[in-house]
């Protein structure tokens, strides 16, 4: 500290979080030999680092900043800077339709790198075609030495500067359909997101009036991603429930050195809160996701399923964990993006639909399904017990 503040302060600010960035990735290391295939992860973490301290990104990718008067309207209303860029990625081989992006959520994860950054690496695993809208999440820049102090693991205090950059996406880029997607705890804020905007009641009148989102914006916004899509990785599904899978020191910081509430928003009970949209919505779990658990999946998918059982998939697959290679959410993603109109890597599709025969033959094909919300448990149990036996 005491050398940091002889330097300038926007290089002690970068420096200081990309030294504690290296020093949580490495940190986090000895988990990936307990988390799954031990390529697969140490992989993840190279990425991870070579996208934050190399500033290694996809190529052909025009970036769009947020003028100095939004900034200082969003450090009055949240404390900070969001951070919120448009990336528009304009290569041949995608597929773009107009006026239509994705909103990137992963609050600060497993891999220790904020939203931005973490957005830039799932580009390079092809799972964020085309058109890209990102911020910072509360924990995702260095505010004191505890990030933690600024999360609630995808409830409110999550969930209000994501609806803030859909509403600044919305009313000044003029993207009118929009493409959720929600990695971990993005997958909780993506879930919680749209139960705030479809809220019947009044608590969240005052805090979304703050933000200038009125009665009429809440529509027009829950229109657009009706319009658009939602994906949801690994998502955290209910925090109390994940909580009780670690220890109780864990369990303790999170409840005290955090913003998270047990009584908050939880993305199961949110599902359920849906009825009446029109979503188009793919859920990918993973195997042995030691991170979240594989508890309630079936529950959630049946949430979103009940509603719109025509427009829901499920996608399950065996790739490492909750840090996953996404092979098969990339395919998937693709297929289901160029099914309901949104951007999708059309090389990638084609050698996706060239390898599928050859895939289908050796059995590891993994394609998303829509089982019947009856069928949903005994699909998911009877592909964590295949799982077991290999």
């Amino acid at each position: 500290c005491i050398v940091f503040n002889l330097l300038d302060k926007k290089k002690e600010q970068m420096i200081a979080t990309k030294k504690y960035i290296l020093m949580a990735g490495i940190l986090c290391m000895p988990a990936t030999f307990f988390a799954g295939p031990l390529g697969k992860k140490i992989g993840r973490y190279c990425k991870g680092a070579a996208v934050h301290l190399l500033n290694h990104r996809c190529a052909n990718m025009t970036t769009i900043s947020c003028p100095a008067s939004q900034v200082r309207n969003q450090r009055k209303l949240f404390g900070y800077d969001l951070g919120i860029e448009y990336y528009q990625h304009a290569e041949d081989r995608f597929y773009r339709p107009r006026a239509r992006a994705i909103l990137y959520l992963h609050p600060w994860g497993v891999i220790a790198l904020p939203n931005k950054k973490h957005m830039h690496m799932m580009k390079l695993d092809n799972v964020l075609p085309g058109d890209v809208i990102t911020f910072n999440f509360p924990d995702g820049v260095m505010r004191g030495p505890l990030p933690s102090l600024y999360s609630s693991f995808g409830q409110l205090s999550d969930v209000l500067p994501a609806i803030y950059t859909l509403n600044y996406a919305y009313e000044v880029y003029g993207l009118h359909t929009i493409d959720v997607f929600g990695y971990s705890r993005g997958g909780a804020v993506a879930v919680n997101m749209v139960a705030v905007l479809h809220d019947k009641s009044t608590q969240y009148d005052a805090a979304l009036a703050q933000l200038g989102i009125t009665a009429g914006r809440r529509k027009e916004l829950l229109a657009a991603i009706e319009r658009g899509s939602i994906v949801l990785d690994c998502p955290l599904i209910d925090g109390n429930e994940t909580l009780k899978n670690y220890a109780k020191p864990v369990q303790f910081i999170a409840r005290t050195m955090t913003n998270y509430k047990s009584d908050g928003l939880q993305a199961l009970q949110s599902a359920r809160s849906l009825s009446g949209l029109k979503l188009h919505v793919l859920l990918h779990f993973q195997y042995n996701d030691t991170r979240i658990g594989n508890e309630h999946e079936a529950a959630l998918y049946n949430a979103f399923a009940q509603h719109n059982p025509e427009h829901t998939y499920l996608l399950l697959a065996d790739e490492g964990g909750h840090i996953h290679s996404y092979e098969a959410l990339s395919r998937a993603v693709q297929v289901f993006y160029k099914k309901i109109g949104a951007a999708y890597d059309q090389q990638l599709l084609a050698d996706y639909e060239t390898s599928l025969e050859l895939e289908r033959k050796k059995g590891a094909i993994c394609v998303a399904m829509q089982p019947s919300v009856a069928q949903s448990e005994q699909v998911i149990s009877s592909f964590h017990r295949s799982c077991e036996k290999k």
